[in-house]
């Protein structure tokens, strides 16, 4: 019992390292509003669905801070990168997590592009590059 529960502890330590996180001077829902108006701006993409959490978690009687995760992504990039590894279907489309913490500050944060590049077979992909101008610049517009 003790070794199952060291290694979910490593393996959430892990997965949690792979995300980058900007702070937002925005609340969470002017933050999601600005990244879905900015993400339908550009041209091939869209927003396939935002999911509220805390919202979930009052229908089960239950409170927790604002989080929503912005699902969003450019089907024609997406699908070039499942065509170099299918498991990339589990990745994509791309979000962005937009949350409170406890003090009050926002946050957006997003799974890190060089780790996916290190754990997937699309090292040689120039849509990574894409990829991690496009996030990058997303979530610092957050910052102005």
């Amino acid at each position: 019992m003790k070794f199952f529960l060291l290694i979910t502890l490593m393996s959430a330590a892990m997965w949690a390292s792979t995300l980058i996180s900007v702070e937002s001077k925005y609340s969470v829902d002017e933050s999601v509003a600005k990244l879905t108006q900015m993400i339908e701006a550009k041209k091939g993409f869209g927003v396939f669905s935002v999911i509220d959490h805390a919202k979930g978690a009052k229908k089960v009687g239950l409170t927790m801070n604002p989080a929503k995760v912005i699902i969003f992504g450019n089907p024609m990039a997406g699908t070039k990168l499942m065509l170099l590894d299918p498991q990339m279907a589990y990745e994509l489309p791309m979000k962005i997590l937009v949350r409170q913490d406890a003090n009050g500050k926002v946050y957006a944060e997003y799974r890190d592009v060089k780790w996916l590049a290190k754990n997937y077979d699309i090292a040689k992909s120039p849509i990574l590059k894409k990829m991690t101008k496009l996030l990058f610049g997303l979530t610092t517009s957050l910052t102005k």
